[in-house]
């Protein structure tokens, strides 16, 4: 019978398999030799075939039979769910979210990968209008008793906010996510890396101011983040913006102006929101010598002022043998 069912698929009898479900809702869980339940190939036809319709009442019908919440718990061998395999595909917003809807839980289910069906949906590229509604109703879902999906990093330490950086999520979303989940802004991944430094790596530039202004929203105690050494090259933000505005054109051609500007202005509004407030002075004292060096060098390159001289002395304080780097300043 399984073998049988999953053949009506692929010969897209549509009228019998809804006759079988309708007989024995069960079917629906029954899994192929790949271990893709009858949900998982029929979201495959609705993302592959322009005949849509048959296999959209086919789905329809699964989830409103009494098994529909189980089917779409259902995992493949890889641990995809229903809606893990609806967001590594193109299909409609309708289908996308009648399965989200029937299982709610599911957007912060794991595959084998760590990843949720919101990692996937950023990771494949989902528009914003899809996306957007699928982390309302992951938002208004939230229990505050149990890690959300915003909250949750794949085994490599990426939290949803990270993949929307490295998977050109729009400034739009990765807003939301930060608006839902601010705590994210100060999150490591495996590699070290939190949002924002991945913007600077990425050159997300568009994201950059987006970040400052929720590094305000968190208060004074995230602040010392923004010069925070990170990644596997013990760079900080700061200073991988400086070597993006400096390094040469790399074939950008006539957009290489506007680029260096875009991480100018991205190094100025990080030293801005930092050195205007108070807990730059605090932190001063923690920043390592690395650290120091970096500030030091972007002040020389990019002129006297961007460095309040008071913070200069503090560096200089913490650690005497940068003294040398302050002979080329001249306040």
């Amino acid at each position: 019978m399984c073998n049988s069912t999953f053949g009506i698929v692929e010969r897209h009898q549509w009228e019998i398999l809804i006759h079988i479900l309708e007989k024995d809702p069960s079917a629906a869980l029954r899994k192929n030799q790949t271990g893709c339940s009858l949900l998982h190939i029929l979201i495959d036809s609705i993302s592959d075939d322009l005949e849509q319709d048959g296999a959209i009442t086919c789905v329809i019908n699964i989830l409103k039979s009494v098994e529909g919440i189980h089917a779409t718990s259902t995992k493949n061998r890889d641990g995809y769910t229903a809606l893990h395999h609806c967001c590594s595909k193109f299909v409609s917003e309708e289908i996308l979210m009648l399965i989200a809807r029937k299982n709610p839980f599911a957007l912060g289910t794991k595959d084998n990968y760590g990843d949720t069906p919101l990692h996937k949906a950023l990771e494949n590229g989902m528009t914003d209008e899809p996306l957007q509604s699928l982390m309302r109703l992951a938002y208004d879902n939230m229990n505050s008793n149990e890690q959300c999906c915003f909250s949750t990093p794949n085994k490599e330490g990426n939290l949803p906010l990270h993949f929307a950086i490295s998977h050109e999520g729009s400034s739009k979303v990765v807003a939301t996510l930060l608006d839902i989940y601010p705590e994210g802004i100060l999150s490591l991944n495996s590699e070290h890396m939190s949002p924002l430094f991945l913007a600077s790596i990425c050159e997300r530039y568009d994201l950059i101011h987006v970040f400052l202004t929720s590094h305000a929203t968190l208060g004074v105690d995230c602040i010392d983040t923004l010069l925070r050494i990170e990644g596997n090259t013990c760079e900080t933000p700061l200073y991988t913006l400086w070597k993006n505005h400096t390094k040469e054109s790399q074939g950008r051609g006539e957009d290489h102006l506007q680029y260096r500007s875009k991480a100018l202005d991205c190094i100025m509004s990080l030293l801005s929101a930092y050195f205007s407030n108070e807990r730059s002075i605090l932190v001063s004292s923690t920043i390592t010598e690395l650290t120091a060096r970096e500030i030091l060098l972007v002040a020389i390159s990019l002129g006297n002022n961007i460095v309040p001289p008071a913070f200069v002395l503090l560096l200089v304080t913490a650690h005497p043998s940068i003294l040398e780097m302050v002979d080329s300043l001249s306040f």
